[in-house]
């Protein structure tokens, strides 16, 4: 019976292994597709290649939660920036990210089903010379619900990570509005107690 027990678990770590690894392959496809569209709107086509050879991707699995014991509703992930380029979020039944408009309205993103929400990061907002906004955001949900969710992101690569906007982008009515940095070294000042001190992380750390 143990056995048996043991075989069951085997398989069906098996199929969840699986079930990831197809949904990881389909996410890695999309964002590539996002990202040439990207570079496209930018006129930087002949960049996509070079780029894309100097990105790498990560997958996290999210549980949010809030205290059973409190009613109405809480943010649970304060606002914040995404410091990486691109990130696709899947939510499940339960909604509550929550995006903030450049008039400082929170909009909320509704669980659609085959639908994704793509958020995009400072790394590619540097990186486009802020052609592109990285949008503040936060999670949001009441006190009898837990949040599930999968995040799917392009990351520079470890050996790659200097972060630098194409010359294309950067002339006399676009002025350069970020120095090149590290992207591994901006992490670690950003989750430090000296970056938290700080709204604007990343203009602090390298704005031009």
């Amino acid at each position: 019976m143990k056995l048996y027990g043991l075989i069951l678990t085997i398989v069906s770590f098996s199929m969840v292994s699986n079930l990831v690894w197809n949904y990881a392959i389909h996410m890695k496809e999309l964002l590539q597709m996002i990202h040439k569209m990207v570079l496209e709107i930018l006129g930087l086509e002949d960049h996509y290649n070079s780029h894309m050879e100097s990105i790498d991707y990560s997958m996290r699995f999210t549980k949010y939660y809030n205290d059973l014991s409190e009613t109405g509703t809480k943010v649970v992930m304060p606002s914040h920036k995404d410091p990486n380029y691109l990130s696709i979020i899947g939510q499940h039944n339960i909604g509550g990210l929550e995006i903030e408009t450049s008039n400082g309205e929170w909009i909320s993103t509704t669980p659609i089903k085959n639908s994704f929400t793509v958020l995009l990061g400072e790394a590619f907002m540097a990186w486009t010379n802020k052609r592109f906004q990285a949008p503040c955001h936060r999670v949001k949900i009441d006190g009898s619900e837990e949040r599930y969710s999968i995040v799917f992101s392009t990351i520079p690569s470890f050996t790659n990570d200097v972060i630098n906007p194409p010359k294309e982008l950067v002339d006399e009515e676009h002025p350069l509005l970020f120095k090149s940095f590290k992207y591994y070294d901006y992490v670690n000042f950003r989750f430090s107690d000296e970056g938290e001190k700080h709204k604007d992380t990343l203009q602090f750390y390298c704005g031009a």
